[in-house]
């Protein structure tokens, strides 16, 4: 893992600003390499993500969070990233929340696991 790059993966079902406002807040605070994958699971019109800047997976069928997360990791396996992080497509930023990961990941040799952890939230 020498390049550090990173997927984003948000899984999208009909709720396209909600997806563009959290596809903006990364843009505008992440500082790491980092690609954004957006899966569609079978919305009405998927067509709208054409400029999100992002990519884009474009499923015929819903198949649900779980199932679009691994879509996900197809497209992040296809692009070449050495680590992938998993989002609600609700999820907005104040600052960079992935470079700190990033690079405390980067520094273990064995597997590690991340968790997400609301603090705040009422």
């Amino acid at each position: 893992m020498s390049s550090n790059k990173a997927a984003i993966i948000l899984v999208n079902w009909n709720d396209y600003e909600t997806t563009k406002e959290c596809v903006q807040s990364i843009n505008n605070t992440v500082t790491q390499d980092v690609e954004i994958i957006v899966v569609d699971n079978e919305s009405t019109n998927p067509q709208k993500f054409t400029n999100y800047d992002c990519h884009v997976v474009i499923n015929s069928e819903n198949r649900g969070f779980v199932g679009g997360c691994n879509d996900g990791i197809g497209k992040a396996i296809e692009i070449g990233v050495d680590f992938v992080c998993f989002l609600n497509n609700d999820t907005l930023f104040k600052n960079d929340f992935l470079s700190p990961l990033i690079g405390r990941v980067a520094k273990r040799s064995r597997l590690c696991r991340w968790y997400s952890q609301l603090r705040g939230h009422s």
